[in-house]
Formats: structure tokens, sequence, C-alpha cells
């Protein structure tokens, strides 16, 4: 029996691997092909609408790449369903999801502005390989099919994401007036497989052969009508492909209700009436009228400004814009909004353009999904509820209907983007459960914070060596007492900052700490490091003797951050501060303006790590400009800026709170170090609100093997698995679930840190805890609590510990405040 192309779409794609392309024009089974017209607007003297009509006035469906000209629209107007358009795809392959689904709302916002597309372009099209195009990202804004156009033979078809498919092969045919016959190319084509897609390139045609070619085409198409009918070949459109590889394709439907106090009743009575029969539906009202309702979290129709008001995931705004901080995610647009379109839009939100009744019911294409809204004059009367309800049923009947809420209808279109869901969950959080500015507190709580200070300063003054002013790194003060004498500039800045910190609370005097300071920075060794002088990575606090010669760019740049801090409290000249690092060739770290450090004899890059924005100012301010790992903002608004720093900062690995905290706490803070500690504490407190359990991430030595660990959170993995736990050179011993559970720390420092920049509960109730479990009265502060079990490392102390502590506390009982910067 001969397969039509009508009922080869209704047997679905199961029919397709028995189909095989042996001979010419007589297939012992049928052929797909796909033409596509390139360049119809291009094409010189009219050869395009003309190229086109001789496939449409003969019904052959085809193709065509571009928007269409006003010729080509009143074509495809008189024979629709003939022609469909294919959106150039944006050159976005290898970017970040987000990247790819603005570059997706963009294409759609383009199609809507052209005005000459005649029907909704579902299509996308790309010359080359298809690797690193995200096509799930594409389909909130519409596109449901990618055809790659690479060369390869034969054309695979290749589900993808929800109710999307990609092609991948096919050829650029030859139009010149050297190159063969159509007729021949197109066989070629289609004896290498079940499915052959040939571009023709029109804007390609020269004067020479643009009659020879058009009479060509004449004839290839009269050829296909012949063979249509005998069902040996079977044309076929892209979206044609997506309808034989989704069995039981189906529309999408959201219906959206539009209630005020004057239709209450009605809207109430609809909604009870689609719930009976299995129809949901999304009630969109201001917030009091949705609480009377009992449907609190559906969709609130407000002024958006007032983000307080606004805690559900949907908003209809009224008349102004929606504001950067609101936390809602989803913005529902009525039908008679000026020129609206699906898509993500620069503010990081899913706009939604909604359809009337008449445009959603004479849409029966099973990929055009839609959000229906539904006014009073809708439904004024139960006879006009019954045959709006009748008329939904009937869709359902007729196959191809999935009624959902609002919600669950655009988590379904948009494509998981973990990246974008922290964003939008700290967002959120920022506007809805913000936490009390960290300067409120009363006498009581000062006390008890002048208190911890005297504890994280005992210290620094017990274990500071007379001779080279540098503390005990790390000391355990148990039944023997053991110290590790490893130190690093970066316990080196740890200390100053806590020094600083301790002048400005008045724990001691401002001589004292200019004298302490004084003796630290003169007592820096230095050697020869890839062919420069500069400090050791790591060396002795009692002998300076260097233990790894190594040079570490990160320590030096925390370092130099602190010399700053001290010039500018006043307790250091600059020329005092100038004159520790003139020995060093600090230069010889910054190589072609990236940030380098020197480890197991070659310098390696380290831009694309965390240090790289909090060390840079360190840099610039000695005339040393560094790139760094996050971009500038330029046009871009203020969502996409933060997305791109997000991705850059996913790429350079899991994030704790430092370097990010002490940017903000310390003087030297950017956007993405507020950016990204915000997205870390909302996946903190979100574990917290979920487990009960405190979780502080952030690097920590233990008491215990592997000794030191570094605790984050994987921006771009959602779950369990985003948290991540690894050890110093990932000891095989390790690399356990057991293991790593077991070495997880509420790290003290971090508790800090967190508490000054936000008095939120979570904050608060972490301070008490670790006041309790880790504060020793004339000792310090250990490094923190096991999480499992709760239990402290009851006499393990660091520098790193305090002194940060230390800077925490400066910053809560300054109102605030970082150190004064010039």
């Amino acid at each position: 029996m001969r397969v039509s192309r009508r009922t080869l779409l209704a047997q679905g794609i199961a029919s397709v691997p028995a189909i095989a392309a042996t001979r010419l024009w007589a297939q012992a089974e049928s052929a797909l092909l796909t033409l596509v017209f390139d360049g119809l607007d291009e094409a010189q003297a009219g050869i395009g609408p003309a190229a086109l009509d001789a496939f449409v006035k003969r019904g052959l469906p085809v193709a065509a790449i571009g928007h269409g000209s006003s010729e080509l629209s009143d074509i495809v107007a008189d024979n629709a369903g003939l022609l469909e358009f294919l959106t150039p795809a944006p050159a976005l392959s290898g970017t970040s999801r987000y990247t790819q689904m603005r570059g997706a709302d963009r294409a759609r916002a383009s199609l809507i502005d052209s005005r000459t597309t005649p029907a909704p372009a579902t299509g996308l099209i790309t010359f080359g390989e298809p690797d690193g195009f995200d096509l799930p990202a594409f389909r909130a804004s519409g596109f449901r099919s990618l055809l790659a156009v690479n060369g390869s033979l034969p054309v695979a078809a290749i589900p993808q994401g929800r109710g999307q498919i990609l092609l991948q092969g096919g050829a650029v045919l030859d139009l010149s007036p050297s190159g063969p016959s159509l007729e021949d190319q197109i066989s070629a084509l289609l004896q290498s497989g079940a499915i052959a897609v040939a571009v023709l390139p029109f804007k390609t045609l020269s004067t020479d052969n643009m009659a020879d070619r058009l009479v060509e085409i004449e004839a290839l198409a009269d050829r296909l009508v012949a063979s249509t009918r005998t069902g040996e070949i079977i044309l076929m459109q892209p979206i044609d492909y997506l309808l034989q590889a989704s069995a039981g394709l189906s529309r999408w439907i959201a219906v959206a209700i539009q209630a005020s106090p004057r239709s209450e009743a009605a809207a109430e009575a609809l909604l009870s009436q689609l719930a009976r029969r299995g129809i949901s539906a999304t009630l969109v009202a201001a917030s009091d009228l949705l609480e009377r309702l009992g449907r609190p979290d559906d969709c609130i129709m407000a002024d958006p400004i007032n983000t307080a008001a606004v805690v559900t995931r949907c908003l209809q705004p009224r008349e102004t814009e929606v504001v950067a901080g609101n936390p809602a995610d989803i913005v529902l647009h009525p039908p008679d909004a000026d020129r609206q379109h699906t898509g993500v839009r620069n503010d990081g939100r899913l706009h939604i353009a909604s359809e009337t009744l008449a445009d959603v019911f004479a849409q029966r294409s099973p990929v055009a999904d839609a959000v229906l809204y539904l006014r009073a004059e809708d439904f004024p009367a139960q006879r006009n509820r019954d045959a709006l309800i009748r008329r939904l049923q009937r869709l359902v009947a007729d196959g191809g209907v999935h009624y959902r809420t609002l919600t669950d209808w655009a988590d379904y279109i948009q494509a998981p983007d973990p990246l974008r869901a922290r964003y939008l969950s700290a967002r959120r959080r920022a506007a809805t459960d913000p936490g009390r500015s960290p300067n409120m507190m009363t006498k009581a709580e000062r006390a008890e914070f002048m208190a911890d200070a005297r504890a994280a300063w005992a210290y620094i003054d017990a274990l500071t060596d007379g001779d080279t002013g540098h503390v005990i790194p790390t000391i355990s003060l148990g039944a023997k007492r053991t110290s590790n004498v490893e130190i690093t500039l970066w316990d080196s800045g740890s200390q100053i900052n806590g020094s600083l910190s301790a002048a400005r609370i008045g724990l001691i005097s401002p001589d004292d700490c200019a004298e302490r300071i004084g003796k630290l920075v003169a007592n820096i060794p230095s050697l020869q490091i890839g062919g420069s002088r500069l400090p050791p990575a790591i060396f002795a606090s009692d002998t300076l003797e260097a233990l790894r010669p190594d040079f570490d760019v990160c320590d030096l740049g925390r370092f130099l951050l602190a010399l700053d801090n001290a010039v500018w409290q006043g307790v250091m000249t600059q020329d005092a501060a100038d004159a520790v690092i003139s020995p060093w060739d600090i230069d010889a770290a910054v190589r072609d303006g990236r940030l380098h450090s020197f480890r197991s004899g070659r310098w390696e890059d380290i831009t694309v790590s965390h240090c790289t924005d909090y060390i840079r100012p360190a840099f610039h301010r000695r005339g040393l400009m560094v790139e760094n790992l996050y971009p500038e903002q330029g046009d871009a608004s203020e969502t996409d800026w933060q997305m791109a720093m997000l991705s850059r900062a996913a790429a350079a690995g899991p994030i704790g709170t430092e370097p990010f905290l002490l940017a903000q706490v310390e003087g030297a803070s950017s956007p993405a170090s507020k950016l990204i500690s915000d997205v870390l504490f909302d996946a903190q407190l979100e574990w917290f609100e979920a487990t009960d359990r405190f979780r502080f991430m952030s690097e920590t030595p233990l008491d215990r093997p592997p000794w030191f660990v570094y605790q984050g959170l994987t921006l771009d993995v959602l779950g369990p698995d985003a948290w991540t736990i690894n050890s110093v050179g990932r000891a095989s011993s390790f690399q356990t679930d057991a293991a790593r559970s077991s070495a997880e720390v509420i790290v003290a420092k971090a508790v800090y840190l967190w508490r000054a920049k936000s008095a939120h509960p979570y904050t608060e109730a972490a301070v008490q805890k670790i006041r309790r479990q880790c504060r020793r009265e004339g000792k310090g502060f250990t490094v923190g609590v096991y999480a499992q079990p709760d239990a402290p490392m009851s006499d393990y102390f660091d520098i790193n510990s305090n002194g940060i502590i230390l800077s925490a506390l400066a910053s809560i009982l300054d109102h605030g405040r970082t150190p004064h910067r010039p």
C-alpha cells in the first residue's frame, strides 16, 4: 500500500526506520524530502516569489529561511500551511542555558517586530554542527525544531527536550550555471537514506542561469506532484518530523481566569465547575481576593513596585513595569497587551503572552501551547460557563490537549536551568525574607559581641611570636599541646585585619596595633621562585624558613589588601607599606593581564578562580591591570549581567563563604561578591528550612585527617549533590560519602561573617550555637562544630578563624561599616 503524507504523519515515527530510498523516484518504500528555500528575498528579479509559487500553487509543502517579504507573505496567506518559515539560529553555541534562552526571546521578538511572518514560526536553522546549541532553551519562546544542515547523509531526526526535534544533516544544492540539474542533485540525496534535506540557495543564482533554473524548478515541482501522489516521496516540513517523532504530542493549555469583586461569584463558580471536570485553572486577581477564595498562590494582579505584597510566583502588572527586585518569576500579560510574546526577558522572568478564546480555539496545531485568558464577559452566566466548559472538553476529546495551572505550564515549557533557579530563589529571598539590618542590636547583644571580640583577640595576643610578630597559625590546646607553624600570606592577612579590627573597637590602641603589624610585615621571607623574588607559599612562623618554595598569588593578594587597610586606618604610612613589597617582583605574577601562581615548577594561570575578583583591586592600586573573571555590565540589563557572572562563577568551581564575604566585610566588595554570597546564603538557608540543620560552607582546617577541607556549593547543580566537601589533594581515602559527611563543619568564622552581612534569625541562631560551643575565654574561638554528629573541635584553634571573626565583629559593632577607604 502506498503511504500518503497524511497517513504517515498519523502513524508516528515508528514507520520511519522501515523507509529506504533505494531507487530514485521509484523507491520500494516512501522517502521523506524537505526542501528549504534560502535567500528568496535576496534573489534577483522576483525569482524568489516565482519559485515559491511553483510549489505552493501545486499544494507542495516547503520551508523558507527568513521573515519573508510582503510578496511572500501574500503567497502564504493564500496557501496556509504550505510554507514553514525557519528562523536563523542565533550564534550562541557553547553559551549558558540562560544566554540561549535570552537569545531565543530576541529571535522571537524580531519575528514579532518584522510583521511579515504570516504564521508563528516554530523552526530554527543553522549551517554547520549543532554542538553546543541548546535547543531546549528555545522551547519557552515557541521554537520546536532545529535543522542543522552540515552536509552529512543521511539526515538524522533526534527528539529533544519536551516536544522538540533536531534534524541533523542535509546539503545545500549547487545553483550555479555549471552545477548539476536540480533533479540529479535531489536524486543523490534521496539515495542516501530515508530522510533527505535540500537547501536551495536562491541568493547565489546569477542572471546567466536564472531563467533556466526557474524552468527546472517548475519541472521539479511537477515531478514531485506525481511522486507524492504515488507515495514514492513525502514532502515534509521540519515541524512534520516532530509530529512523527512525538506520538501523542499534545498542546499544553493553562486557563487563567481574571476576577474582581464584581465577578467574584461567577469566577468561583467557573473554578468549581472546571475542577469537577479535571480542568486545572489559575485565578488572576488582587491579593485580598485570592486570599478570600482560598487561592493565595495563584496569580496576583498588582502594582509590582510594592514588592513586599507579592509573594506568589506569578504577577500580572497593572500599569507599571516590573521592578528588578520583585520576587515574581512569571509575568502574565493579558491578550490586549501591546505586541507581547512569550519568552524569558532581560529581567530573568518568563513573560507570557496570553490569548483570547477565539485565538485558542482557532489554533489547533499540537505545537501551539497557549495560556487562555478569560475575563468576566467570557463567563457572565451559567449558560456561558457551561458552553465554555463544553468547548474546553471538546479540545480534549479531539485529542491533544492537557490543561495545567499557569505555574505548571510555565515550568513545562521552560528548560530546567539550575543557575537561573538559584538566581530567582535568591531574588525572592531578598524581597520576602531579608532579615534586619546588621547594625540593629540591643545593649545586651552588643556586650556579647564585645565578649566575642575579646575571646578572639586573646588568641592573637597570647600566641604571637615576640621575635617575628607572626601568630602560631594552628594550635591544639588539649591535654597535649601541639602547634603547626606553617603559615601563609593569607594567614598574615587575617592577622593584620584582625589586629586592625581590635583597634577599631578599642581592644588595643592604634600605637599597639601599628607596632604589631610593623613587626609582622618586617618578617616576611622571600626567595627566587620561577625566576623572580617572591614570598614563598608557606614558611615557618617562628624561624621564617621557606617550607614550600612555591608562590600563591591569591595569598599575596589578600596580604596586599590587608596592607591597604592598615594604610587607610592610619596605622601604617603608604611609604612603609610600599617598602614591605618593594623587594618583591609582584609584577611577575601578572602575565598578559592575567594572574599567575607558581606551583610544581611552573607558572599557572589562576584567572578562572574565585580569588581573582577579590584580589584584583590590590594589584590595580599598584599599577598592575588584571583581567577579571567576571564581565563588565556594558549594555546588558542588571539580570542578564548577574546571570553572566553566575555562569562564570559556576565555571570556576564550587563557591564558599570565602572570599565573597571577606570582600564585603573587610572592604573590597564587588557586584559579583554580593551576588554570589546572596545565592549561597539562600541555598544554605533553604537547606536549613528543609533539614533543620545549619550549613555554613567555607574552607576550614580539621583536627584529624585529612586536616583541611574545602566546603562549597556547586552553582549549576540542584539538590543534595550540589554540596561539595573536598580535601587537599583529594585523598583517595576521603572520596566516600561517609568520609565527606563526617568532615562537614559548621565553620565559626563563616557564621560570624554571615552575621556581619545580615542579622537574619538564621545567622543569629548560628552565632548563639558557635558562641556556646566554640568560644573559649582567654583562648579564642575553635575552628567550628562537626555537623554530624554535633561535636565541636573543642581545643583546635587557628588564626584565620579568630582573625576573620574579629573582622566580622568590627563590622557588626561599627554598625555594618567596612574599613574606611578614600
